[in-house]
């Protein structure tokens, strides 16, 4: 890449060369069409530059976007379980309590039975 140092230094060499004014205005011309050139390229590869990264950030955000989904999804897994977890231990303690009276009734016809034995 030619530095605007080396622009000037070609253009008053070539200065010191032309002879007339039409010369060095075409002169001019060229060197403004090449420099304008330049700033073309690199606007276009700023814009280039500028787009792959708002492109690869659009993939992290979708990425994470999948992700949080995700998560949201398992998290929902996990509290359904949850719940029916609570379910379902509700469901034993009520059976270990029918089962405690069942003992305790046949706790309470043994004690009898025994007592009539026993008379």
């Amino acid at each position: 890449m030619t530095s605007t140092n080396d622009f000037v230094g070609d253009y008053k060499s070539k200065v010191a060369k032309s002879t007339t004014g039409s010369q060095i205005y075409s002169e001019l011309q060229a060197s403004n069409r090449q420099l304008s050139a330049k700033v073309k390229t690199l606007e276009k590869a700023k814009f280039d530059i500028s787009m792959k990264f708002l492109s690869q950030e659009k993939a992290n955000i979708e990425q994470e976007k999948s992700s949080l989904i995700l998560a949201k999804e398992e998290r929902q897994r996990c509290e359904t379980l949850q719940a029916r977890s609570a379910e379902e231990l509700t469901r034993c303690k009520m059976i270990m309590a029918d089962l405690m009276l069942e003992k305790d009734k046949l706790a309470a016809q043994l004690v009898e039975a025994k007592q009539r034995k026993a008379l």
